[in-house]
Parts: C-alpha cells; structure tokens; sequence
C-alpha cells in the first residue's frame, strides 16, 4: 500500500517557551531555558488536498523529564546549547504518537509527516514513520537559528571580526545510518560576503 504524506505546523511556538534572558551579550550567544516536552500542542493537519482537520491543545509545559516516544531520535539531534525554536519542534516530533491519530493504520507501510514552525518562522522537519508509528528518518532544516557557541568561536578563530549574515542550520537522522548535521552560514567578512559550511564539531568544510 502507498505510504500517506501529511503536513502539520506548529501554532503560538513561543508562547510554550520561557522568555529569553535579557544581557549585553552578543545576540548569538543568547540562549533560553526550555525545561518542558510539548505534548500535543496546537497544530494544524493537511492530509494531501482534502480537507484540514484541526487538532486543539494548549500544550501544557511539565517540569521534570519525561522519556520522548522516540527518545533515540531526540537523543541524536538535539543541539548542545538551548535554541528554543529547534529545541521545540524536535520535542514535539519526538513526542508524536503517530498511533494514536484517527487516519493511522497499521496496514499503510509507511508515513511521510512534515512538521511546520509557526510564528512567520519557516523552519520544518520532515519524518518518516514506520507501519508501527517509530521514527524512522528525518530531514530538518531552519533558518537564522541561535548559533551554537561552539560553532561561532570556530568561525570567528578563522574570520575574526566577521559579522554574521544569516545561515540555515539542516539536520539528517537516519536509524541505520546515523546524524548528520550542517550549519551553512552567510558571513561579511570586512566587506567581503562569503557562505561558509560548518559541521557539527566545528569544523569549517
């Protein structure tokens, strides 16, 4: 049987998460705490062109840690610093269960889910799910994230002085082949504009 593709977004992303803490530091070193998993927050559902149907929750934030339904996956691509938006959409993908939705059957070999930032934020992460509702592959992919500080001090070691542009950070999970992550990012380096890549453990490729 054909595998099903769907589409959901994330609604009212920041009102989930803590405010960010005001200092003089450089905006890219600002980072906020997210001590919450979303649990079915506010979303929206497209199956193919039919209809839309609405799912309504206000995503209670919980206090302690809880294990993820995909605990491997959220492992293996969660970033080393808190960056609320990645952090967010991660959680809520790990959290789904695929399941417990109304169009899940067991029968259909595979679903093809694309989860949406909200909030004029165009970030997304496309799942696969297995015929059991587990997380088999994903692809991620936001745009003008927090930078981790790991990734800044190496591209300042290399360009000091350089002003950051913008950049796209693009995540690849796969059960059998591992994480990938890339962060690709846009630089004036003293009026010299250059795009420059940058692997998870702050290599300049």
């Amino acid at each position: 049987m054909k595998s099903l593709l769907f589409g959901l977004t994330l609604i009212g992303l920041t009102t989930l998460c803590h405010s960010q803490v005001d200092t003089k530091v450089h905006s890219e070193y600002l980072a906020s705490e997210t001590d919450f998993l979303l649990n079915d927050p506010s979303m929206y559902l497209e199956r193919g062109n039919t209809s839309h149907l609405i799912f309504r929750d206000k995503g209670m934030p919980i206090s302690k840690p809880v294990k993820a339904l995909n605990a491997n996956y959220l492992e293996a691509v969660t970033v080393t610093v808190n960056c609320e938006r990645v952090n967010a959409l991660e959680s809520l993908v790990a959290n789904y269960d695929l399941t417990k939705q109304k169009f899940f059957n067991n029968k259909t070999k595979s679903y093809d889910i694309e989860f949406k930032e909200g909030n004029n934020h165009n970030g997304s992460i496309k799942v696969v799910y297995d015929n059991n509702g587990k997380l088999i592959s994903s692809l991620e992919s936001f745009t003008d994230i927090r930078l981790p500080r790991p990734i800044l001090d190496a591209i300042h070691a290399v360009y000091p002085g350089c002003i950051i542009l913008k950049n796209t950070y693009k995540v690849y999970y796969s059960v059998k082949k591992g994480t990938q992550k890339l962060y690709k990012v846009k630089i004036d380096n003293h009026g010299n504009k250059a795009i420059i890549k940058v692997n998870n453990n702050g290599d300049i490729i």
